[in-house]
Formats: C-alpha cells, sequence, structure tokens
C-alpha cells in the first residue's frame, strides 16, 4: 500500500467513514474533519469543528438519517464530556448534544449499526450505552470483580451485542436484551486473556469471513492479536509485533489492520502478516479503514494522519511516497527495541543489505553504518 500524508499534535484516532471523509482528534484538542478535494493525487483539506480544554483521544461517526441529515461526529477525551457534533459546524459553534455521565477520559466510542445507540469506554471503569433518540443512558455495563480498571476498548459487534476490553485483561460480551429493571447490565460471557485489553474490531462472517471463522479480534500490551467467536472460544493468534497493540480494524477483505508502539502498521491475511508499513513514529496511535474503498487511515505519535492505499488511482505522487520514506529511514529507533546492550562492533555492515534478504515480513535486522550509528531496516514485501 502506498498513500499521502495529512500534517498538524498526536493523532490518537482516526474514523474513516467514507471515501471522501476522514475524522481525526489529537491532543492539542482539537476534531478535525477532512474532506478530499482532489482525487490525482488526492489531497484533503481540513476544518477545525472542535476545540476543547483537554486532549481528545475517541471519535466515532453517527451515519446520516432522519433526524441528522449530515450525520454526527461523536468525540470525547480528558474532559469526560462526549460531544456530538453536525459535521458542517467549526469549532465556534455549540455542540448538538454534550453526553454527561463519566469521572474520567472516556477513551472508547462505537456507534451501533442502525445508529441508535452509542456505547463509551472510560478510565472511570465504566462502560454507558446511551439512546441517540432521547441522549440518556439506557445501558450500565457492569465490570464488577475487584480493582476498577480502565475500559479502553468497546465495541457494537451486532444491535444487542456490546463487547468490552478491559485494563483488568478481560473482554466482556455484554447481550442488551437481557438488561434489568435498574439499566444495569452484567456480561453474558467474560474472557480472560494474557495482558491488558487495548482493541476490538469485528470480523466478517459468512462467504467473505475470516478464514479462522473468528467473530472479532483483540489485542493489547502483549503485542499478539487474538481471534475469537462469541461464544468465547478462542480460534487464533496473529503474533508479530514488538510491542504494544494500540488499534485494530477490518478491511472488506476480511483482512486485519493493526497498529502499535513498534512503530508499525501491519495487514494480515489468514494468520500471516503480508505486510508491515513503518512509520516515523514511535507510535501509531489509530488505525481505521475506509469500508467503502478499503484504503487505511493511521495517526501517529508524530503529529500526522497518513492515508493508505491499494488503488494505482489514488496513490500520491512520486515526491511524496519518496518524502515518507525518507523520513522512516531518518527516524529513531526506539531504544527499548534494541535491549538492554548492543555491541556495535559485531553488527554487520551495510553490504549486508545487498547481499541478503529477511525471512519474514516485518523482520528487522540492525546494521553498523558507515558514520558508526546504529541502522534499523525492516522487511515488507520483500524489500
Amino acid at each position: 500500500m502506498s498513500g499521502a500524508d495529512i500534517l498538524f499534535a498526536q493523532v490518537r484516532a482516526v474514523c474513516f467513514p467514507n471515501a471522501n471523509t476522514i475524522i481525526s482528534s489529537s491532543r492539542d484538542q482539537t476534531v478535525r474533519l477532512w474532506r478530499r478535494t482532489t482525487n490525482k493525487p488526492p489531497t484533503f483539506e481540513h476544518i477545525i469543528t472542535s476545540q476543547g480544554h483537554g486532549y481528545i483521544n475517541s471519535v466515532a461517526f453517527l451515519k446520516p438519517n432522519k433526524a441528522w441529515s449530515q450525520g454526527l461526529i461523536f468525540s470525547a477525551g480528558h474532559e469526560a464530556i462526549i460531544e456530538a457534533k453536525q459535521p458542517s459546524l467549526t469549532a465556534t459553534d455549540n455542540a448538538d448534544r454534550l453526553l454527561i455521565g463519566h469521572g474520567h477520559n472516556v477513551c472508547a466510542l462505537d456507534v451501533s449499526q442502525s445508529g441508535s445507540y452509542l456505547v463509551s469506554g472510560s478510565w472511570d471503569g465504566k462502560a454507558i450505552v446511551w439512546g441517540t433518540d432521547k441522549w440518556q443512558p439506557v445501558v450500565y455495563l457492569l465490570h464488577a470483580g475487584g480493582e476498577v480498571r480502565s475500559v479502553w476498548a468497546v465495541l457494537f459487534y451486532d444491535e444487542h451485542t456490546v463487547i468490552t476490553g478491559s485494563a483488568d485483561t478481560h473482554i466482556r460480551i455484554f447481550d442488551l436484551r437481557k438488561t434489568n429493571h435498574t439499566g444495569e447490565l452484567e456480561p453474558q460471557r467474560t474472557l480472560t486473556t494474557n495482558s491488558v485489553v487495548r482493541a476490538l474490531c469485528k470480523l466478517p462472517t459468512g462467504l467473505k469471513g475470516h478464514p479462522s471463522g473468528a467473530d472479532f479480534a483483540s489485542a493489547g500490551n502483549d503485542g499478539v492479536i487474538e481471534l475469537w467467536k462469541l461464544n468465547g472460544t478462542k480460534v487464533g493468534i496473529l503474533q508479530g509485533h514488538e510491542s504494544f497493540i494500540y488499534s485494530l480494524a477490518c478491511l472488506p477483505t476480511s483482512e486485519i489492520v493493526s497498529s502499535g508502539e513498534d512503530r508499525t502498521v501491519r495487514i494480515w491475511r489468514g494468520s500471516e502478516c503480508i505486510q508491515t508499513i513503518t512509520h516515523p513514529a514511535i507510535s501509531v496511535w489509530t488505525v481505521a479503514v475506509c469500508p467503502e474503498n478499503g484504503d487505511i487511515v493511521s495517526g501517529a505519535s508524530d503529529n500526522v494522519v497518513r492515508v493508505f492505499t491499494r488503488n494505482p488511482d489514488r496513490i500520491a505522487s512520486p515526491e511524496t511516497i519518496a518524502q515518507f520514506e525518507q523520513s522512516v529511514r531518518e527516524s529513531a529507533i526506539p531504544q527499548q527495541q534494541f535491549g538492554p546492550s548492543i555491541n556495535k562492533e559485531k553488527l554487520d555492515p551495510p553490504t549486508w543489505l545487498q547481499q541478503n534478504a529477511g525471512r519474514k515480513e516485518g523482520e528487522v535486522k540492525m546494521i553498523r553504518e558507515e558514520d558508526g550509528s546504529i541502522g534499523a531496516y525492516q522487511w515488507s514485501l520483500s524489500k
């Protein structure tokens, strides 16, 4: 995949509702709406739709309906208030709705397929399902069982099933049809993982389903993607990331897209990583997929939103691609990826790269550069 850069502080969440629209939020306290203005090469221009007083790290989009002809942008973060705002509004306009119910940073949002519900997860250990008709909480999803831990990930699997991922290492599956008269709901099923759960994504089913037969995927601090059935059965794992995984998405082709602390976005076909896209950043915080064309958008710690495509008609100019590749080469590799100590004298020289090739997608080779510095080269698509 090749792509284009959209410059602006640290990008924590992205949403890709259609081929011409991207939504991003950032530690610069803004939500930005990006509209594609040209096709060849593709370019995007933005407006700031919201300006907060704390970092904003979660976004979601309500598709246009009878009540909201433009749809609605949901955003939240450090202020613990969920804002709902029409896409045509700017930072100086008041929000259409403000949802107040959390006591700490709201770090995850998702909208049901019908648009009738919004679910939110927070550092306060709560997950709340909101009705978009009366803009009130309709269900409080209970996360009992010891110390209250952050709910890092939320997913509307279907209109009555919500899945959450938590810092207590558990995945919880809720059936909204079983909500009691108090508006509180215990999980129907609780799954235990080996680490903090930071990301969830729904996988397609049926003929276009994932080869493993999994219904959804999860990932977190152990750098492993786990594949699950709704009945709680784990049907596979994907290994390749070298640090925390922060975000997951799924392409229309059922390929999984992941991003994390190892500077990469990775594309997985079945159980195999088929491409690794290294970023000139320490963390790739977020990824999202356009459901219309399968393009990917990423947001990273270097303050840039990037769009990647497989379509030759949408690939960025050679100059833009060259600039991206150069920035990757020049970017520093985090010390934690090297281990506690490295003997430079035992590293191979640059000529090794001309005579050898990587053994697998995403493999990293450290080289002693001619000036004495250490370079790290990563294989992707056999290059």
